[in-house]
Protein backbone atom coordinates (compact mmCIF):
# COMPACT_ATOMS: atom_id res chain seq x y z
CA UNK A 1 0.00 0.00 0.00
CA UNK A 2 2.79 2.68 0.92
CA UNK A 3 4.43 2.05 -3.06
CA UNK A 4 0.99 2.94 -4.35
CA UNK A 5 0.76 6.12 -2.15
CA UNK A 6 4.50 6.54 -3.13
CA UNK A 7 3.80 6.67 -6.84
CA UNK A 8 0.57 8.55 -6.68
CA UNK A 9 2.48 11.08 -4.57
CA UNK A 10 5.28 10.92 -7.15
CA UNK A 11 3.49 11.28 -10.29
CA UNK A 12 1.07 14.14 -8.33
CA UNK A 13 4.36 16.37 -7.81
CA UNK A 14 5.76 15.57 -11.39
CA UNK A 15 2.77 16.79 -13.01
CA UNK A 16 2.89 20.22 -10.49
CA UNK A 17 6.10 20.65 -11.44
CA UNK A 18 5.34 20.04 -15.35
CA UNK A 19 2.78 22.43 -15.07
CA UNK A 20 4.98 25.21 -12.67
CA UNK A 21 7.62 24.69 -15.73
CA UNK A 22 4.82 25.64 -18.15
CA UNK A 23 3.54 28.77 -16.11
CA UNK A 24 7.40 29.81 -15.80
CA UNK A 25 7.90 30.12 -19.18
CA UNK A 26 3.86 31.72 -20.05
CA UNK A 27 1.82 30.13 -22.33
CA UNK A 28 3.71 30.72 -25.50
CA UNK A 29 5.85 27.36 -24.61
CA UNK A 30 4.97 24.04 -25.47
CA UNK A 31 5.26 21.26 -23.45
CA UNK A 32 6.44 17.35 -23.56
CA UNK A 33 6.17 14.79 -20.67
CA UNK A 34 7.60 11.15 -20.94
CA UNK A 35 7.84 8.96 -17.96
CA UNK A 36 9.67 6.20 -18.16
CA UNK A 37 9.48 2.84 -16.70
CA UNK A 38 12.23 -0.10 -16.89
CA UNK A 39 12.62 -2.45 -19.33
CA UNK A 40 11.77 -6.28 -17.57
CA UNK A 41 15.36 -6.52 -17.02
CA UNK A 42 15.31 -3.31 -15.33
CA UNK A 43 11.75 -3.09 -13.36
CA UNK A 44 12.77 -0.50 -10.72
CA UNK A 45 13.97 2.26 -12.73
CA UNK A 46 11.65 4.72 -13.56
CA UNK A 47 12.10 8.13 -15.28
CA UNK A 48 10.77 11.87 -16.04
CA UNK A 49 11.25 14.09 -18.89
CA UNK A 50 9.64 17.38 -19.19
CA UNK A 51 10.74 19.04 -22.55
CA UNK A 52 9.94 23.00 -23.10
CA UNK A 53 10.02 24.66 -26.22
CA UNK A 54 10.62 28.44 -25.17
CA UNK A 55 8.88 31.40 -26.74
CA UNK A 56 12.39 31.82 -28.26
CA UNK A 57 12.46 28.64 -29.88
CA UNK A 58 15.35 27.61 -27.28
CA UNK A 59 14.71 23.82 -25.56
CA UNK A 60 14.72 23.34 -21.62
CA UNK A 61 14.97 19.48 -20.96
CA UNK A 62 14.53 18.04 -17.22
CA UNK A 63 15.42 14.52 -16.64
CA UNK A 64 15.10 12.61 -13.22
CA UNK A 65 15.70 8.99 -12.79
CA UNK A 66 15.87 6.62 -10.11
CA UNK A 67 16.22 2.70 -10.02
CA UNK A 68 19.98 2.76 -11.27
CA UNK A 69 22.65 0.79 -9.48
CA UNK A 70 24.70 3.27 -7.10
CA UNK A 71 27.49 4.69 -8.60
CA UNK A 72 27.03 2.71 -12.00
CA UNK A 73 28.30 5.33 -13.98
CA UNK A 74 26.90 7.21 -17.36
CA UNK A 75 23.42 6.95 -18.94
CA UNK A 76 22.79 8.14 -22.28
CA UNK A 77 19.22 9.74 -22.83
CA UNK A 78 17.46 10.90 -25.56
CA UNK A 79 13.87 11.73 -27.52
CA UNK A 80 13.79 9.29 -30.31
CA UNK A 81 11.55 9.89 -33.48
CA UNK A 82 11.53 9.09 -37.38
CA UNK A 83 11.43 10.71 -40.51
CA UNK A 84 10.10 7.08 -42.15
CA UNK A 85 7.57 5.86 -39.78
CA UNK A 86 4.62 8.13 -38.75
CA UNK A 87 3.77 6.72 -35.56
CA UNK A 88 7.46 5.41 -33.37
CA UNK A 89 6.95 3.74 -29.99
CA UNK A 90 8.46 2.40 -27.06
CA UNK A 91 6.84 -0.83 -27.17
CA UNK A 92 7.97 -0.73 -31.41
CA UNK A 93 11.77 0.83 -30.47
CA UNK A 94 11.39 1.73 -33.93
CA UNK A 95 12.72 5.60 -34.19
CA UNK A 96 15.76 6.10 -35.83
CA UNK A 97 17.29 9.26 -35.27
CA UNK A 98 17.65 10.79 -31.78
CA UNK A 99 17.80 14.34 -29.67
CA UNK A 100 20.78 13.60 -27.57
CA UNK A 101 20.50 14.92 -24.10
CA UNK A 102 23.22 15.24 -21.02
CA UNK A 103 24.57 12.21 -19.79
CA UNK A 104 22.97 11.10 -16.78
CA UNK A 105 25.47 10.01 -14.34
CA UNK A 106 23.96 7.50 -11.34
CA UNK A 107 24.42 8.95 -7.54
CA UNK A 108 25.76 6.83 -4.55
CA UNK A 109 21.52 6.02 -3.85
CA UNK A 110 21.09 5.10 -7.71
CA UNK A 111 19.43 8.46 -8.61
CA UNK A 112 20.34 10.87 -11.26
CA UNK A 113 19.15 14.42 -12.45
CA UNK A 114 20.20 16.70 -15.12
CA UNK A 115 19.50 19.96 -17.61
CA UNK A 116 20.43 20.34 -20.88
CA UNK A 117 19.64 23.41 -22.68
CA UNK A 118 19.00 22.70 -26.56
CA UNK A 119 19.32 25.83 -29.10
CA UNK A 120 16.97 27.03 -31.19
CA UNK A 121 19.81 26.81 -33.64
CA UNK A 122 20.71 23.58 -33.01
CA UNK A 123 16.96 22.20 -32.96
CA UNK A 124 14.90 24.69 -35.39
CA UNK A 125 11.91 22.66 -35.65
CA UNK A 126 10.44 19.39 -33.54
CA UNK A 127 10.46 16.24 -35.66
CA UNK A 128 6.61 15.85 -37.04
CA UNK A 129 6.67 11.80 -35.70
CA UNK A 130 5.36 11.15 -32.36
CA UNK A 131 8.53 11.16 -30.00
CA UNK A 132 9.21 8.36 -27.24
CA UNK A 133 11.97 8.92 -24.70
CA UNK A 134 14.66 5.89 -23.87
CA UNK A 135 17.74 5.84 -21.61
CA UNK A 136 20.15 3.62 -22.21
CA UNK A 137 22.45 1.10 -20.69
CA UNK A 138 25.88 1.86 -20.19
CA UNK A 139 26.88 -1.98 -20.81
CA UNK A 140 28.80 -3.44 -22.84
CA UNK A 141 29.25 -0.59 -24.62
CA UNK A 142 28.51 3.10 -23.76
CA UNK A 143 24.89 3.24 -25.26
CA UNK A 144 23.45 -0.35 -24.78
CA UNK A 145 20.19 -1.59 -25.05
CA UNK A 146 17.15 1.00 -23.70
CA UNK A 147 16.09 0.13 -19.75
CA UNK A 148 13.73 2.42 -19.47
CA UNK A 149 11.27 4.09 -22.19
CA UNK A 150 7.91 6.38 -22.29
CA UNK A 151 6.24 7.64 -25.28
CA UNK A 152 6.25 11.44 -25.10
CA UNK A 153 2.97 13.40 -24.71
CA UNK A 154 2.25 16.98 -25.42
CA UNK A 155 0.65 18.47 -22.24
CA UNK A 156 0.53 22.27 -23.84
CA UNK A 157 0.94 23.98 -27.31
CA UNK A 158 1.37 27.36 -29.07
CA UNK A 159 -1.02 29.88 -28.82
Amino acid sequence: MKKVFALVGVTLITALSVSMVAIAHGNQSKVMYAEALGNKDNPNVKANMVFVTLPSGDHEVYVRISGLQPNSGVYANHLHFSNQVADPTCEAQNGEDAISFKNLVADAKGNAVNYTLISATELPNLPKSKLYFNIHSNKPRPIGDYIACGNATTLTSEN
